[in-house]
């Protein structure tokens, strides 16, 4: 990404970056506490500004209708379409702040601007003007921006699913002040709060273990943000917009750039937190031929998919047929294997493909496990049947039934927490 910035003579104050999910502005109710939250940062002669996220349903509800309109949507039309929500919560958020004293300007993303390339439905940023938001604070306390979205070729893009956390970590990064992710919890939990009453919220927690946890399916913050936080070193805070703060408990998680921490056993391994995704599929594709050009074009077509693949696989069966196995996600299943499928046909032949989206994916985030069979010991004493297995120093991911998903997650937390 790179940062454009323009001298218009302002003095800046104190700065800080808030974002707030779907769920901290569902309803009238939450909206006026999520105006009262900003007024009080400003007291301080702070100034925020603010990335709002759409009123929790509402992109579903537009993805919904879009859908039944055409199941495959122009996408310059689709974005056009779902970005509509977040500017419906930025006005009336803009609204609420006014009646509360707060003097503020709502920009969308494109309006920032915040410029992307042309991928829509799934842009990236590549540049942040600030010039504008900068020239507004003059005389304005806060400024709020549509999450989500941007601009490229003079079009509306958006960023995809959990995209507002990225817009908020962006501004971090040009601005060089702390972000506050206000979401419908308190943190990070050292495993989804709805699967078990013993999960523990994580008070500290490394850049390095969260980036893993959002990257295999913890919903508390987007990937892509984790991305942008690492590469400018950005403070990072994941709280509670429903909250109103104690000094007798956590009440939020920290993110710091250190995985070295204090703990009575030196060289035991370290457990931080459980996260899954429950909705993955297996598409396994088998060629009538092996080759090394036969792999090398797969691996191309997987690449212009622009899909996140968590785990691939290539092997030959006993019918000496190449066999290019890989989990993506059950919502992409089908355009993806339509996509590769496609792809391939120009250059081979395919003699089937298989599909299973009955698996899911768990994986417990920490130090030191690549070399501890202390998880995999647990999952042999539940009796759970491991299809793959994936290790890296502070990550240990596997590949189960669906079926077998909830006794897995509860049984490695009562294990190692």
């Amino acid at each position: 990404m790179y940062i454009e910035t323009h001298n218009t003579g302002t003095i800046m104050t104190k700065l800080i970056i808030q974002k707030y999910g779907g769920s901290s502005v569902a309803s009238e109710e939450r909206i006026m506490n999520v105006a009262k939250l900003i007024a009080k940062s400003t007291t301080h002669t702070e100034k925020v500004i603010v990335i709002v996220s759409a009123m929790q349903g509402n992109t579903s509800r537009l993805v919904s209708v879009l859908k039944k309109i055409d199941p495959t949507p122009n996408l310059t039309s689709a974005d056009f379409t779902i970005a509509a929500g977040e500017q419906i919560s930025v006005g009336l958020l803009s609204a609420a702040l006014w009646k509360d004293g707060v003097s503020n300007v709502p920009l969308t993303g494109w309006q920032a601007p915040i410029y992307t390339d042309h991928i829509h439905t799934n842009s990236h940023i590549l540049l942040v003007n600030t010039g504008l938001i900068r020239k507004s604070f003059s005389n304005i306390k806060a400024i709020l921006i549509t999450g989500f979205q941007g601009l490229s070729l003079h079009k509306m893009t958006t960023f995809g699913r959990g995209g507002s956390d990225t817009s908020a970590l962006a501004l971090s990064c040009v601005f060089k002040g702390g972000c506050l992710i206000y979401t419908d919890v308190k943190g990070v939990y050292t495993i989804d709060p709805r699967i078990t009453k013993q999960s523990k919220l994580i008070g500290l927690i490394a850049f390095e273990e969260l980036f893993e946890l959002a990257s295999f399916g913890s919903k508390v913050i987007h990937t892509r943000s984790m991305l942008l936080s690492g590469k400018f070193n950005v403070s990072l805070t994941i709280l509670s917009s429903f909250l109103k703060s104690t000094s007798s408990q956590k009440t939020n998680t920290i993110v710091h750039f250190n995985l070295l921490r204090n703990r009575n056993q030196m060289e035991q391994p370290i457990a931080t937190s459980i996260t899954f995704q429950d909705k993955v599929a297996q598409i396994d594709i088998i060629m009538s031929v092996r080759s090394n050009r036969i792999s090398w074009l797969m691996l191309k077509a997987l690449f212009k998919t622009h899909s996140k693949l968590d785990i691939v696989s290539c092997f030959s069966n006993d019918l000496n047929r190449l066999i290019f196995s890989f989990l993506v996600s059950s919502y992409h299943m089908e355009k993806l294997e339509r996509k590769i499928l496609l792809r391939l046909r120009r250059f081979c032949e395919i003699s089937k493909t298989q599909t299973d989206n009955r698996i899911s994916e768990v994986s417990v985030v920490g130090l030191g496990l690549r070399n501890s069979g202390y998880a995999l010991s647990i999952l042999l004493k539940l009796g759970v049947k491991v299809k793959a297995l994936l290790t890296s120093e502070i990550r240990l991911t596997t590949v189960v039934k669906q079926r077998d998903l909830m006794s897995t997650l509860s049984g490695l937390h009562k294990h190692l927490f």
